[in-house]
């Protein structure tokens, strides 16, 4: 991989721990208030988000280390 692909890459990465934690709030967040269930899938919708942005940093450092 080039250096300039590793550093797009590099910034991907960092914006999906931003970003999905965030979507999964605010998805949870419509679902709980939809199906009125209060703050629980808003949380569950941050910590699946969480999980999300982890596995694609595994993902990125499988593909990096080739």
């Amino acid at each position: 991989m080039s250096r300039y692909s590793l550093v797009a890459e590099g910034s991907t990465a960092g914006l999906m721990f931003l970003a999905s934690p965030v979507a999964g709030y605010f998805l949870g967040k419509w679902l709980g208030e939809w199906a009125g269930l209060g703050r629980v899938p808003a949380y569950a919708g941050a910590v699946l988000g969480l999980l999300a942005a982890f596995r694609n940093l595994l993902r990125l450092v499988a593909r990096i280390s080739r």
